[in-house]
């Protein structure tokens, strides 16, 4: 009785972290578990990785603490409480770079309002404007001190506190921290290397600078062989580096771009993901994320256009396929830049040719937010290559043209059959006009043969609209 309750509150626990209600998970874990009844490590870690893939990284290093009495000799859950002391202490490193990203873009922010300002009121707003960005580095300052309590040695987190002392103007602990940076991290320029005697063995420092030179070679290397193009070898002499040298960031996002280069971006996201967890170079970091967005956006756009247009030569019914993956592809498109009139347009055009009238209706109610007097492509009554053998038949009469127009468009494109027939025209129509033209009198006839269906047309106008 007592292990299917134990076993029922565990799947309870699971449960509710999975919905997200991981305060009352938290709370069923403390009130079942006890010093009389702990939890098992095998238990405990499967409460660890479901926090964890909700990026609760401070409750899973607080659930690890706590229960640590509970298994003091067990190397299993000493092994996780350091995994969940490193991945707290990188989300709190992290946590705190955004807040001093935050305080520089707040800064730029009130000096543009400063220099606009008149000079009467400057002097007060530099008073608000600090209190701003003093408030802002004290956040980022409680991050890093955290992070510095769990992890003194984490050079991150004190080039981090570094920094807060700095803006705030605490010289005695900036002082500190610098005498800390340096304790931990000696500048090997300074070192001179003896050439060992043959057969002597080189010093720790001579071998640590030995790794260093040879590190750096590679690493031209590869940068030789991405500016050749050569995006494979690249990618193939990153991953044998980092498996003799420690992590470098910078060849990560090398890898990041090759990898992009040759549209392998799912292997993109995760190389991104390893870089942004090793918390440095976060400028670098940021711009190649930026090229990457930019590539990516431009070769969707390219795809969304190829499969739009043959979407529309095929037809709807032929063209399916083809208008499933532009939508695909403007999607993701307009995930990047979701307030492009031209991609909603190009949006809104796929999702009608697919019958998908709710999503069309949203994409077309985002336009008009955007843009109340903007007419999509679809519906654009004044565009000509929708209108091929009606605008040759009848230049220079634009009524007759809009009448035709208006057909298209309250009779043809609202319904599939349709918009069948509209996508067969438009397929054919130009091959037709350019016959036409060929022959003197052709406009003329084909003139008279369109007069009875657009007498026909000008009747169900006037039968809808009334007038």
């Amino acid at each position: 009785m007592a292990e299917r309750r134990t076993l029922e509150t565990k799947r309870k626990i699971i449960t509710l972290t999975r919905n997200r209600e991981t305060p009352a998970a938290i709370k069923l874990f403390h009130k079942f578990f006890t010093d009389e009844n702990p939890a098992d490590v095998e238990f405990i870690n499967s409460f660890f990785l479901e926090l964890n893939r909700l990026n609760l990284f401070e409750a899973g290093y607080k659930l690890l603490e706590e229960s640590e009495h509970w298994h003091p000799d067990d190397p299993e859950h000493q092994t996780l409480k350091e995994s969940a002391s490193k991945l707290y202490v990188d989300h709190l490193v992290l946590q705190g770079n955004n807040f001093l990203f935050e305080r520089e873009d707040t800064c730029n922010r009130l000096e543009d309002s400063l220099r606009r300002s008149d000079s009467l009121s400057r002097e007060k707003m530099r008073g608000e404007n600090e209190k701003i960005l003093a408030g802002i580095t004290m956040k980022a300052l409680t991050a890093f001190e955290k992070a510095n309590q769990l992890q003194p040695a984490n050079l991150v987190a004190l080039s981090g506190l570094k920094s807060c002392f700095a803006f705030l103007g605490e010289k005695e602990k900036l002082a500190e921290v610098e005498a800390a940076i340096e304790a931990r991290r000696p500048d090997l320029r300074r070192l001179e290397f003896p050439v060992p005697e043959e057969g002597e063995e080189l010093s720790a420092a001579a071998r640590l600078q030995k790794e260093i030179d040879v590190e750096e070679n590679s690493i031209n290397e590869i940068k030789g062989l991405y500016a050749q193009k050569k995006y494979a070898e690249v990618i193939k002499e990153i991953d044998r580096l980092h498996l003799s040298h420690r992590t470098n960031v910078p060849m990560l996002l090398l890898k990041a771009r090759s990898l992009a280069e040759l549209r392998r971006f799912k292997d993109v996201e995760k190389v991104m993901f390893e870089a942004e967890r090793e918390n440095t170079h976060l400028f670098e970091f940021k711009d190649t994320r930026n090229d990457l967005n930019e590539l990516k956006y431009k070769l969707l756009i390219k795809a969304a256009d190829f499969y739009l247009s043959k979407g529309v030569a095929f037809g709807p019914s032929l063209g399916h396929e083809h208008f499933k993956k532009a939508r695909i592809s403007l999607q993701r498109a307009l995930g990047l830049n979701p307030e492009n009139l031209d991609l909603l347009d190009k949006y809104y055009t796929a999702l009608k040719y697919l019958g998908d009238e709710e999503e069309a209706f949203k994409a077309k109610a985002m336009i008009y937010v955007l843009n109340p007097r903007f007419v999509t492509s679809f519906d654009n009554a004044g565009s000509s290559s929708l209108c091929f053998i009606a605008s040759y038949a009848f230049a220079g009469e634009p009524a007759a043209i809009e009448e035709f127009r208006w057909f298209r468009r309250e009779f043809l494109i609202g319904n599939r059959p349709g918009r069948k027939i509209n996508s067969l025209y438009v397929r054919w129509s130009p091959a037709v006009v350019k016959v036409l033209q060929r022959f003197a009198r052709a406009r003329l006839i084909v003139r008279n043969i369109l007069q009875f269906p657009l007498f026909i047309v000008k009747i169900l106008k006037k039968i809808k609209t009334g007038v």
